[in-house]
């Protein structure tokens, strides 16, 4: 018996040892877990390096403010998890910001670099006021980001640079220098996390970094598009010298960088629109403008104009014809919802073209009506009205994009402007920022040819659902 019990009371020996040895007690308080953060740096002079003593630091949103010491050095803790502006200023040196984020536990670096300035200068208030607002989601894939910034020293004018990325933070300057507190972005893929941060600058160069915002991208839906890739480089736009039947707003012809992008092998189809509908493009904001959304709820608008009642080949019972009867503003919201955007009116025009200045038609520079759907209805078209998209296989573009001579008239993303190539940047532009009316593309089935030529710039509001206007996609 005493040895069946010796053996537990060692091992109870042994423990209790061990314990004591660890430091093991019964009532001992768990170590407790950080949940604040510390953010540290140093000061220093931009022109030589050196340690700038006295700078006060402040942060947004507000936490400690602290004064670096003799070393340039500062320390603020007890900062809770986030992202906060860090700005230096000290007499006679133009006030810095940086960004930072913040995580329990850790200390987040913000050294600066202070440039002398103006004494006395204050530098500009933290962006803010974002929209998207911060941490949105189901945003369109072609936003406008906007932004609210003040400058505490009447008479200081502001400029801006942007940052956007998929990263965080985001490194990819995408604006510099702008004026305005605004920035239209397109083009963005759907269900992704975007990040965004505003530099603002005053007339002295004091500069203040805004926090970082973020925003998720819609889900966006699911349709099949046959994609055309178009490489970047040079082409010639515009009508060439010596056209009869050259519009004074297709002049001057001129020379347009573009990169590469891609495009839509059809015309957008009733099938391909249905399946917008289908999936309740006229019920989600996301993918409208305001202005389209106003004017959707304001008219009820619930369908292309001729949907229900099938005039010009509109509807279900005609799934490979183009969609008809919709609005810019509808043009918009189907791109947005499938993942793309409209064409830039540039982008339409070399899609078309190709690099061959001589190119009055895709084909060529001979006007052949049996290779487009157009108001002649030379043989291959017998049709009335639109014809099934990729009908006229021998009317391609030099790209191999079809249609883009008649069939329906093509929506693009750009505000029309008669004499906007006389100002129009020579590297990706994009229209100009305001108008009445957007630009439309390629001509249609009742048109002639002059009216199909690849330079014909015809014009339209964004509200009118004509019975010949389509859409096609880029991205």
């Amino acid at each position: 018996m005493f040895k069946k019990i010796i053996l537990p009371c060692v091992a109870i020996v042994t423990i209790a040892l061990l314990c004591l040895l660890a430091g093991c007690s019964k009532n001992e308080t768990p170590t407790a877990v950080a949940t604040t953060g510390t953010i540290s740096g140093v000061v220093t002079d931009s022109a030589g390096g050196a340690a700038i003593a006295g700078a006060g630091i402040a942060t947004s949103p507000a936490t400690s403010s602290v004064t670096a010491n003799t070393a340039g050095q500062f320390s603020i803790t007890g900062v809770n998890a986030g992202t906060y502006t860090v700005t230096a200023s000290k007499t006679g040196y133009n006030s810095k910001s940086v960004s930072v984020a913040v995580t329990a536990g850790n200390t987040a670096t913000a050294n600066i670099a202070l440039a002398a300035g103006v004494p006395g200068n204050n530098a500009p208030n933290a962006p803010s006021s974002p929209s998207p607002a911060d941490f949105a989601t189901g945003q369109s894939t072609a936003p406008t980001l906007s932004w609210a910034c003040t400058d505490p020293d009447a008479g200081d004018t502001l400029k801006y640079d942007v940052y956007f990325d998929t990263a965080n933070p985001p490194a990819t300057l995408v604006s510099s220098n702008q004026s305005a507190t605004s920035l239209a972005r397109s083009g963005l893929a759907t269900s992704t996390i975007y990040y965004w941060k505003i530099v603002a600058r005053d007339n002295h160069g004091s500069t203040t970094a805004g926090p970082v915002w973020q925003f998720t991208t819609t889900a966006g839906g699911t349709v099949s598009i046959t994609w055309i890739s178009i490489p970047a480089g040079n082409f010639t736009m515009g009508s060439l010298p010596g056209d009869p039947y050259a519009q004074t707003a297709e002049q001057p012809q001129h020379t347009v960088y573009l990169d590469a992008f891609q495009i839509s092998k059809y015309e957008i189809t009733n099938a391909q629109y249905k399946a917008f509908m289908d999936a309740g493009g006229y019920s989600n904001s996301a993918y409208w403008t305001t202005d389209g959304w106003n004017w959707r709820t304001t008219n009820s608008i619930t369908q292309p104009y001729y949907w229900s009642s099938g005039q010009y080949n509109s509807g279900p019972s005609f799934p490979n014809h183009p969609v008809v009867g919709v609005s810019w503003y509808e043009a918009y919201a189907f791109c947005n919802w499938a993942g793309g955007r409209l064409p830039t009116e540039a982008q339409w025009e070399k899609a078309a073209r190709g690099t061959d200045s001589s190119n009055y038609w895709p084909w060529g520079s001979t006007w052949d009506a049996s290779k487009c759907n157009s108001y002649d209805n030379t043989a291959p078209d017998t049709f009335a009205y639109s014809s099934p998209v990729g009908f006229f296989a021998t009317g391609t573009s030099p790209y191999g994009v079809y249609d883009m001579a008649g069939n329906v008239w093509e929506w693009v993303n750009d505000w029309y402007q008669s004499d906007y190539y006389s100002v129009s940047p020579s590297s990706n532009p994009q229209g100009p920022a305001t108008g009445t009316s957007r630009v439309l593309r390629g001509g249609c089935f009742f048109n002639i040819d002059y009216l199909c030529r690849v330079v014909y710039r015809n014009n339209n509001p964004p509200d009118p659902r004509n019975f010949n206007n389509g859409i096609r996609i880029a991205q």
